[in-house]
């Protein structure tokens, strides 16, 4: 009797060490993914900042514009005054990253637009560096999406692996950014 009692002691005592070291891998390795993908998110945030001021100042040289192209323009502007203010709110950036995915996706529909309608916007005034400046900045911003997908895949990945569902599962997962609105030209008005 006393040696079943010893048994059963022993086996609740292994199966709460278990319980223990498997949730203290998945919330330690949660946080690890969490830390990295925070790096890569503010690297690519600084990135996306510097891209926005040469979207500001295309925005800036345009005048007369019809309604679609002035609606469009406004949503930028308003997109990228949230974008900025994301990284006042929190030690992260990533709600600013998804402001900054509304932002490039009506960019693209805006210029788009302008050069599909480029007899309407004859007095479009542009330093004639900008395009090379704005098309420069592209292939790191390739890069760093990349690698912040990357990580973020990862951290996703982390939160839906049995046993760290139940400990880390109902943690939020990233949002993932595509390239489609990054091409390497920036169609020219």
């Amino acid at each position: 009797m006393k040696r079943l009692y010893y048994y059963i002691t022993g086996t609740v005592i292994l199966f709460g060490m278990v319980i223990f070291s498997t949730s203290v891998g998945a919330i330690c390795g949660s946080n690890k993914r969490i830390k990295a993908t925070n790096a890569k998110a503010r690297e690519l945030f600084v990135t996306l900042t510097a891209r926005y001021t040469k979207v500001s100042e295309f925005n800036n040289s345009l005048e007369g514009l019809d309604v679609t192209a002035t609606e469009l323009v406004t949503t930028i502007n308003n997109d990228i005054v949230r974008f900025e203010f994301s990284k006042n709110l929190v030690q992260t950036v990533h709600s600013g990253l998804k402001h900054s995915i509304n932002i490039d996706t009506n960019f693209l529909i805006l210029v788009n637009y302008l050069k599909d309608s480029a007899t309407a916007y004859t007095n479009l005034t542009l330093p004639a560096d900008f395009y090379i400046e704005f098309d420069a900045l592209t292939p790191t911003i390739h890069t760093q999406i990349a690698a912040y997908n990357q990580s973020a895949t990862d951290f996703n990945h982390h939160l839906t692996v049995f046993p760290n569902s139940l400990y880390v599962g109902q943690r939020g997962s990233f949002t993932l950014l595509g390239i489609e609105n990054y091409p390497l030209n920036l169609p020219q008005v």
